[in-house]
Order: C-alpha cells, then sequence, then structure tokens
C-alpha cells in the first residue's frame, strides 16, 4: 500500500511539474515589443510576432513606427524630439525621456490651432503632459502633469495670459479620456508681423486689430482658443 501511494505521489509531482513547465513556457512565448530610446526604454502592448518597427530620423526628432506585419498598417508611432523649442507641424505625440517605474510612461500630446490664407500659415500650439499607465493591451491616463500654449510660427509672437486646463470627461481619475481647453492673446507687433510675411490682409481676415493708423511699432493682438478630445481609445 505504502509503495501504491509513493508512486501516485512521484505521479502526482511529475504532472505538476510538466504542468507548471508548459505554463512558463506558454508565457515565455509571450514576448512583448519594447523600444530603446537614448537611456530609456518602454514596452509596449504590442506582440512582437505581430508587428513590426520603422525607425526614423530627421534633424528634429528620431523614433519608431509600429507596423502591423499583416497588413504593414503603421498602427502607433513614438517619437523622440530632439529640440523641445521647435517641433513638427501637426497633431504629434511624444515620449520624453523621463524615467519612471514599470508600466509607466510620460507623454506628450500636440495639438495646433493653424490659420491659413493668402498663402500664409500661423501656428499656435497646446501641449499636454500625461503620465500613463499601461499593462497588456490596457493603457489608462493617470494624470496630466501639465500644459502650455505657444506660437510655432515664423515671427516674434507672444501668447498673453495663456491657460490650459484640461479634464477627466469622467469626471475622475484614472480615465482613457481628457478633455483639454486652451486659450490666450497671441500678440506681435504689427512691424514685426509684416516683416515675417503676415500682410494686412492675413492679419485683418483673422482679426487682429490692425487699422490703417496702425504703427510699425504698435503690438496687435487677437483672443485663441481650442478645444478636443484626448482619447487613449478609438
Amino acid at each position: 500500500m505504502r509503495k501504491r501511494l509513493g508512486s501516485l505521489a512521484l505521479l502526482l509531482c511529475f504532472w505538476l511539474l510538466t504542468d507548471l513547465s508548459a505554463i512558463h513556457a506558454q508565457q515565455s512565448d509571450v514576448h512583448r515589443l519594447s523600444l530603446h530610446f537614448d537611456g530609456f526604454s518602454i514596452e509596449t502592448e504590442y506582440l512582437e510576432h505581430e508587428v513590426y518597427l520603422v525607425e526614423y530620423d530627421t534633424p528634429l526628432e528620431k523614433g519608431f513606427e509600429i507596423k502591423c506585419n499583416e497588413s504593414s498598417e503603421t498602427i502607433d508611432r513614438y517619437t523622440l524630439s530632439k529640440s523641445f523649442d521647435t517641433l513638427n507641424y501637426g497633431v504629434d505625440s511624444l515620449v520624453l525621456p523621463i524615467s519612471l517605474s514599470s508600466g509607466y510612461y510620460i507623454q506628450e500630446i500636440n495639438r495646433d490651432y493653424v490659420l491659413r490664407k493668402f498663402n500664409t500659415t500661423a501656428i499656435f500650439r497646446t501641449t499636454i503632459h500625461l503620465e500613463i499607465y499601461h499593462w497588456n493591451n490596457f493603457r489608462q491616463i493617470n494624470r496630466v502633469l501639465n500644459g502650455g500654449l505657444r506660437a510655432v510660427s515664423n515671427g516674434q509672437w507672444t501668447i498673453e495670459s495663456p491657460i490650459v486646463s484640461s479634464i477627466s470627461t469622467t469626471g475622475i481619475f484614472p480615465t482613457t479620456k481628457v478633455q483639454v481647453q486652451s486659450s490666450g492673446v497671441a500678440t506681435i507687433q504689427y512691424g514685426n508681423a509684416i516683416e515675417s510675411g503676415y500682410s494686412f490682409s492675413f492679419l485683418d481676415y483673422f482679426g487682429w486689430n490692425v487699422t490703417s493708423s496702425t504703427s510699425t511699432s504698435s503690438y496687435i493682438r487677437k483672443y485663441i482658443s481650442n478645444s478636443y478630445t484626448i482619447s487613449l481609445y478609438p
């Protein structure tokens, strides 16, 4: 009887060890894609066998595009800016080189307020820094760290009384959606605006306070605002 019980115990131990080894092997087969920047790395929610990376490097920024193996479609883009004074035009997402504990990273989201007329463009950019937590396919916004509004166009623009506010669409954090509101007064000397290529017609069309009596040293002003939603999921 004792020999039989001993044999059963050995079989049970062998089964448990075999089962645990199989589970461990299955978990080891799941490798999530990691992106390596200068001095830090980020583990993404994407599986290595489902996607591939395309690296790019420009004078202003460098980073990775994550593409789907089956369709070659770009499904995400991570960018590290080389100069936080000058960024590419348009909506952009940047990962900042700030070391956080595993599962967390800081993401910068930019949204542009663009005025375009008479072959001339003025661009004012709202920037929000988010603390993101991610695990597998799950992501959430833990908090909004800060925000700012600035001009990224030619010319000596300043933003007077800038205000950037953000709230969770659910009213609480963590969340997956944040509503952003930015506003300020875009200001420049009239002479500097003209020298930078902003004609009287352009400035007048968009509501800067210019008149026939405006001098080159006069400061002209226009209130601008931008409202949008940042969502981690479509």
